[in-house]
């Protein structure tokens, strides 16, 4: 994913949740500018400030391996359900689906 791109989805997170940038603007202190640059991917920023923004609108900013990382987003796009046959945890899952 790139820079842009991940700033693009936490924006449109934030809109799913029906979360305003002035809730985010309560949460983090910072301009309603600053989010604005932020959201659009105009401003290089540092670690806790991705996590700043996940957190206040809702999300956990987390690193998954590369090749893991399709099947990760459909896992979640899915809702998180794994097939009835399934008896294997969510991770045993997704790795087994990364070997086959």
């Amino acid at each position: 994913m790139s820079y842009k791109a991940f700033f693009q989805h936490l924006r449109a997170l934030r809109k799913q949740a029906g979360i305003k940038t002035a809730q985010v603007i309560a949460k983090t202190g910072w301009s309603r500018q600053r989010i604005s640059q932020l959201e659009r991917g105009e401003v290089d920023a540092q670690l806790s400030t991705l996590i700043a923004l996940a957190n206040a609108v809702g999300a956990e900013l987390m690193l998954v391996p590369k090749d893991l990382a399709p099947l990760t987003q459909n896992f979640i796009a899915s809702g998180g359900t794994l097939s009835p046959q399934a008896s294997k945890t969510g991770v045993e899952f997704l790795l087994a689906q990364s070997r086959s």
